[in-house]
C-alpha cells in the first residue's frame, strides 16, 4: 500500500501522482495534516507499536510513503 501524506490545501501537484496511481490501479490511502486534526481518521498507536488507521495495520500494510508538499 502507498501512503501519501500531503497538505489539504494550496499544493496542487499531487494531483498527477494521484491520477498515475489510480491508472495503475495502485492500492494507497491519502493522509493530510488536516484530516488528521479534523479528526476525520481513526488512529491508534497500539503497545506493541503498530499503527492502525481507519483499521488498517499500517505497520505492516504501508510499503511505500510518498510526502508531497
Amino acid at each position: 500500500m502507498i501512503l501519501v501524506l500531503t497538505t489539504e490545501f494550496g499544493d496542487y501537484s499531487h494531483t498527477g501522482f494521484i491520477n498515475w496511481l489510480k491508472y495503475y490501479k495502485a492500492d494507497y490511502e491519502i493522509l493530510t495534516g488536516a484530516s488528521i486534526y479534523r479528526r476525520d481518521s481513526n488512529i491508534c498507536i497500539t503497545n506493541d507499536n503498530q499503527i492502525i488507521v481507519n483499521g488498517r495495520n499500517y505497520t505492516e500494510d504501508v510499503n511505500v510513503a510518498n510526502v508531497i508538499g
